[in-house]
């Protein structure tokens, strides 16, 4: 079942993305408005937060079962790179071969083998034509 959210309305000078969830580090203190003591959050930083149900729920839906985890840091270099980059998923499985391998090895620090790259390129062909 997936979890609650806690959505706060947020001004800000900070481009914050709307495209996923986010977690945020927020400070509360206390202002005066309109002379009325008034508790506001002041957010220190943030990053997108997709919760692993979800994209577990994703995995299957491309037919390929995985089990990610809030634990691995794969998952928390997938959420780094989706906040610096500002990016979707959706943009990101769309790119060509090419970029597409290049950003996987910015977002995990890895080489991918040729044989790896071939059979990824026949995964993206398939992707290419099912009928989502």
């Amino acid at each position: 079942m997936p979890p609650h959210y806690l959505r706060l309305t947020v001004y800000s000078k900070i481009d914050i993305s709307t495209k996923y969830p986010i977690q945020v580090c927020f400070s509360e203190i206390n202002v005066h408005l309109w002379e009325n003591p008034t508790k506001i959050k002041v957010i220190s930083n943030w990053r997108v937060s997709i919760e692993p149900y979800v994209l577990n729920q994703l995995s299957l839906m491309l037919r390929k079962q995985i089990s990610i985890s809030t634990k691995y840091n794969e998952y928390h270099s997938l959420m780094n790179y989706l906040t610096k980059t500002g990016i979707t998923l959706l943009d990101l499985i769309d790119f060509r071969d090419a970029v597409f391998f290049d950003q996987l090895n910015s977002i995990y620090n890895i080489r991918f083998s040729y044989a790896e790259r071939i059979q990824a390129t026949r995964l993206m062909k398939v992707k290419n034509n099912s009928n989502f």
